[in-house]
């Protein structure tokens, strides 16, 4: 699955790859798993051509998919879902409000940079009331509190390489943002994800995530009750199923994506680490240090 390693940030040029080589009604793949109750994990052996490489630096992580079973207990489930309507019901204002890759927005918190050099926080963690503020930073301490080691965890030691690289990126934060996380520390969830983009419902079109690096991981965390809303990959030519309290790591820059529809409510958390955070921390690291990993 090469065919957007280098590709234009053009969510329609994903599109038009993706009928031309992948035809057909991408919601109508198989499942990959045949057991939804399952930890499992989608491998693939990539030539040597095809590996990400980053600062000079070959990663071969084969690992394009891997489904946690069991991820979130019911009360965090419960917890999330809870504080998610909590700040719905403040009527936050959402910076994003067209995207190529879903009918309906999704609100964006935490840190990233972006087209920036610096790290800062999301416009739509600062750009908003007083009440918001207040429920999205009670959001991120729960999610601080309850679901970040866990993602920590799973990255330490099952993929350290990955591990190693948030570590530099959280470093680096910490420096850069000392004066803002001084006022709201819950905003630092990290150091394995550092931005929550929060939606009810599914991303519908094809598209990648262009914010993410082809050699990290993006966390799927949905909760609710429905049926559907599978994650379809036309290039691996399967669709992943996940379950409420399930999470789902996956190469989301890699792989052109969307969700089969939803029936039910199903909100979903999809954490992330924004690929610039990455690349300037290694680019300071090598500048400082002569070497990507201290």
């Amino acid at each position: 699955p090469n065919d957007f390693h280098h590709c234009r940030k053009d969510q329609a040029e994903v599109q038009d790859v993706v009928r031309t080589k992948y035809p057909g009604n991408p919601i109508d793949l198989p499942n990959a798993w045949p057991d939804d109750n399952a930890t499992v994990e989608y491998a693939i052996a990539l030539p040597l051509a095809e590996r990400d490489r980053q600062n000079g630096m070959i990663s071969p992580l084969p690992t394009l998919a891997k489904r946690y079973h069991a991820f979130l207990s019911p009360k965090v489930q419960q917890g999330l879902l809870e504080r998610f309507d909590g700040i719905m019901a403040t009527k936050p204002k959402i910076a994003h409000k067209r995207d190529a890759r879903s009918s309906t927005s999704a609100l964006h918190i935490g840190i990233w940079e972006c087209t920036a050099r610096t790290p800062r926080l999301t416009a739509d963690t600062r750009n908003q009331e007083p009440i918001t503020i207040a429920a999205i930073d009670e959001f991120l301490a729960y999610f601080g509190a309850e679901v970040s080691h866990k993602i920590d965890n799973r990255l330490r030691f099952e993929f350290p390489e990955m591990y190693a690289r948030a570590l530099l990126a959280h470093e680096r934060i910490r420096r850069r943002l000392r004066r803002p996380l001084q006022k709201r520390p819950m905003c630092d969830v990290g150091p394995s994800v550092f931005s929550i983009a929060m939606k009810e419902g599914s991303s519908e079109f094809i598209h990648l995530d262009f914010s993410d690096r082809p050699d990290y991981f993006c966390w799927v965390l949905p909760v609710g009750d429905w049926t559907g809303g599978e994650f379809c990959a036309p290039q691996l030519g399967v669709k992943f199923p996940i379950r409420p309290g399930q999470a789902f790591a996956v190469r989301a820059r890699y792989l052109a994506h969307c969700s089969a529809p939803v029936h039910g409510r199903r909100v979903v958390f999809t954490c992330f680490v924004e690929g610039n955070l990455l690349t300037h921390a290694e680019e300071e690291a090598l500048n400082r240090y002569g070497a990507i990993y201290v």
